[in-house]
């Protein structure tokens, strides 16, 4: 019996895998309203992604550090982590825990931990799988006071509370 039941569930392990992350970017875009724009972006990308066989069958985490969103700006980037509150919630995290697919487009179905807060997020992706490699890339916004997060104000200038983010993961089996 304890073989039958071996071979029965070796099947399922010899099908799961790890994904690992070859390369990626996360962009994100936000504007001083009526001045100027902010454009910070991380290629130091971790992620925690397994796969079954099928691509609608991804799940797991990617995630930054805080700290690793550089501008062209270094000290705008230090306000931007104070914003972040990076010293008490240190990462940034997306966790998959669905795909859906419907004619060749995906959706995400997942929760975004945003400066401490986590909130359902569902995002559209291109996912494409050639051999053992998967591109994934999503674009898509958040409001930050959704989070939490007070945009921050200089002056008379207001931050944007939409932030656009852009991410691009290539990923292997």
């Amino acid at each position: 019996m304890k073989n039958i039941l071996i071979l029965l569930l070796l099947p399922l392990f010899l099908v799961s895998g790890n994904l690992k992350l070859i390369n990626g970017t996360i962009k994100a875009h936000t504007e001083v309203l009526g001045d100027t724009t902010i454009n910070p972006s991380s290629s130091k990308i971790g992620t925690k992604l397994t796969i079954r066989r099928a691509i609608t069958s991804i799940k797991g985490e990617i995630y930054i550090s805080a700290k690793s969103l550089i501008s062209d700006n270094k000290s705008r980037d230090e306000h931007m982590y104070k914003t972040l509150k990076a010293d008490s919630y240190k990462n940034i995290s997306y966790k998959i825990n669905s795909i859906k697919s419907s004619n060749g487009k995906y959706q995400l179905i997942g929760k975004l931990n945003f400066g401490g807060k986590i909130k359902s997020l569902n995002v559209n992706a291109n996912i494409i799988q050639k051999g053992s490699n998967i591109s994934l890339s999503s674009n898509f916004s958040i409001k930050v006071s959704d989070y939490g997060i007070k945009p921050p104000k200089l002056l008379f200038l207001s931050v944007r509370d939409k932030i656009d983010i852009s991410v691009k993961l290539n990923l292997k089996k």
